[in-house]
């Protein structure tokens, strides 16, 4: 074979090697796994369920457990109420039920893909033993992703020793998500047929009578009162369950606390009341404020 020939054939090879790898998206050749596709789900469809499962609890209660949380395609989400203090117990679960918008469903599956369900992350094993698994279950257009944790409200230092830094950056993710997704049903509004919220109307009015709060001035904090869901609100101890106060609010600088609230406000509103946060008339402060957030969350 003359060398020209053989300089043609590696030229060739050399090429397709070139088309692969491009198409691949590694230099190894092997295509990336394809992120699934939250796509549009059926209204029957279960979205996502998050359970506790396993762990040292009676069968009594195993049987009559209820997943956390359970969101379907439609926008129904279907959590337990609050359980009265008496015993006996009741004997069925107090079952709630709320809507979100349809589109909403999908920004949540996408955010439960982002936070680590479907992937095969190491998320380590605390060393404490008897409790539940935290089981997560997405329904994408590409089918069902599944992810099963160990002991996730777990967050002692004693506990989480074992962990590297990596493991519990990835458990948080994981914490937060589900943080959001119980506190869905207080961002909605009141359930369907459900009692108590008729004593958080009245909780909610009888605040506003003269009197009834020693600071009156903190009212106009609250969530809603200006449009706005209320900044984050932190207590003692200065570190609880690896959530620090921010040193900011331990700094005694009272102009820029004030600046910080504001901010947390208004990307607290962003974040989980899109529908409020397009009315708000935003001033210059109010933009440059919501541009550090996010310049410091891109950097």
């Amino acid at each position: 074979m003359s060398s020209a020939r053989r300089l043609s054939r590696v030229g060739a090879a050399a090429a397709l090697l070139l088309v692969v790898t491009a198409c691949g998206g590694r230099a190894d050749g092997i295509a990336d796994p394809p992120s699934p596709d939250p796509g549009q789900l059926d209204p029957g469809t279960l979205a996502i369920r998050v359970e506790y499962t396993g762990g040292f609890v009676p069968a009594t209660v195993i049987s009559s457990r209820l997943p956390l949380v359970s969101i379907y395609g439609d926008g129904r989400v279907i959590t337990e109420g609050a359980v009265p203090a008496i015993f006996p117990g009741p004997a069925l679960p107090n079952v709630q039920q709320r809507r979100v918008a349809p589109e909403s469903v999908a920004l949540l599956v996408r955010k439960a893909l982002d936070a680590g369900v479907g992937t095969a992350t190491d998320l380590g094993r605390p060393s404490v033993t008897d409790m539940p698994d935290t089981r997560f279950t997405v329904t994408t257009a590409d089918g069902v992703e599944r992810l099963v944790v160990y002991a996730l409200d777990m967050t002692e230092d004693g506990a989480n020793a074992v962990l590297t830094g990596a493991q519990r950056a990835a458990r948080q993710k994981l914490r937060d998500l589900l943080t959001e997704l119980q506190e869905l049903p207080m961002a909605i509004g009141p359930s369907e047929a459900y009692p108590v919220a008729a004593l958080a109307v009245i909780e909610a009015s009888a605040r506003l009578l003269p009197g009834v709060i020693g600071n009156e001035r903190s009212l106009a904090e609250e969530s809603h009162a200006r449009g706005l869901l209320e900044y984050p609100q932190y207590t003692r101890p200065r570190v609880f369950r690896e959530q620090a106060v921010p040193e900011i609010l331990l700094s005694g600088d009272h102009a820029r606390i004030a600046r910080w609230r504001r901010q947390q406000a208004l990307a607290r509103t962003r974040r989980r009341r899109p529908d409020l946060f397009a009315k708000l008339d935003l001033s210059a402060d109010d933009r440059e404020l919501l541009d550090e957030l996010d310049a410091e969350s891109n950097s």
